[in-house]
């Protein structure tokens, strides 16, 4: 799991392209999917929150101004990558 940020500022922002350069080679190319959660584990979509970006290939944005209490909860992110087992590079659960 990764959580770069927290809800403070405009909001929680945990975009692809920050990740891989604060991760670099962790995240795989192409991902599959994206697994979005508070830190508490509790899934996303399940909070009722709106999400500004939810996106495999652009990571996840929530915008405190859209949120109806005025602040995002806080989130953290994983991919799902195609595993490669014999080079054991991105293997998820």
């Amino acid at each position: 799991w990764y959580n770069r940020d927290h809800p403070s500022g405009s909001g929680d922002v945990e975009l692809l392209t920050d990740l891989r350069d604060e991760h670099p080679g962790e995240i795989c190319p192409k991902p599959l999917k994206i697994e979005v959660a508070t830190v508490d584990g509790v899934p996303a979509k399940k909070t009722g929150q709106k999400f500004h970006v939810y996106s495999k290939l652009k990571g996840f944005v929530c915008l405190n101004e859209e949120q109806k209490s005025g602040t995002c909860l806080d989130y953290k992110v994983r991919f799902k990558c195609e595993c490669h087992p014999k080079e054991r590079l991105y293997c998820c659960e």
